[in-house]
């Protein structure tokens, strides 16, 4: 059956991680909206500052929102803030080092291959 999902980021599901109390730095954590096992969902990551992410791959298309904070690029070189978007097709490699203040990124949206 479709149904319609509406539900607000703060009460997103913790898949790792928890909450984080006011005035505290980013650590990893990933939240999920939506339903894991059918699909779709939406992770919602944040990481500290100074993570690098190495070259990785996805089996899905994700596209991706940068919330707060931002990362840089690797190969690229131009730092991502708040407000771009960027689209990785399925099994393009890309890394990234996560920017001084750390990220919240918004995606990618997934949905169960088969």
């Amino acid at each position: 059956m479709v149904k319609a999902l509406v539900q607000h980021i703060d009460e997103a599901h913790f898949r790792y991680g928890g909450p984080r109390k006011v005035g505290e730095p980013r650590q990893e954590r990933w939240r999920w909206i939506g339903d894991f096992k059918e699909g779709p969902w939406l992770s919602v990551i944040e990481r500290e500052a100074g993570r690098h992410v190495e070259p990785h791959s996805h089996e899905q298309d994700e596209i991706v929102l940068i919330m707060e904070g931002g990362f840089t690029l690797e190969g690229d070189e131009r730092f991502c803030g708040p407000g771009t978007i960027l689209s990785f097709p399925r099994t393009i490699k890309y890394g990234f080092t996560v920017g001084d203040d750390g990220e919240m990124v918004d995606g990618p949206l997934w949905h169960p291959l088969g």
